[in-house]
């Protein structure tokens, strides 16, 4: 959890030369607090979804059928966020690609091999 967190990211500025660390611990604990400042609403509300998803098939999974149910259909939910925004063009159309596609697999894959590592 956050007391795991090692050391501080780099700056924005080199966010391109960030580590796999670095992005894992944006996305998961330290991004929405940070852009909620800078975001549009429809932009910070998908991506406090996403953060809600994405710690639930990585820490929290335990392949309960009622928790994997709720998680796919917040993955439908999110997928679904993303196709209307793109079309009222809030996002850039490059944005849906096959990984976005791929999002409504993740808990059935976590049901077949475990938890998101």
């Amino acid at each position: 959890l956050i007391h795991d967190i090692l050391r501080r990211p780099r700056s924005f500025s080199n966010v391109e030369k960030w580590k796999v660390s670095e992005v894992q611990l944006f996305i998961l604990y330290i991004g929405s607090p940070v852009l909620a400042e800078f975001l549009p609403e429809e932009r910070i509300g998908d991506f406090a979804l996403y953060n809600v998803i994405l710690p639930l098939l990585h820490d929290y999974w335990d392949n309960d059928k009622k928790l994997g149910d709720s998680i796919s259909n917040l993955l439908k939910i999110y997928s679904k966020n993303l196709s209307k925004n793109v079309i009222s063009n809030v996002y850039p159309p490059k944005l849906l690609t096959i990984s976005t596609h791929a999002y409504l697999y993740l808990s059935f894959q976590c049901k077949k091999f475990g938890r998101l590592n």
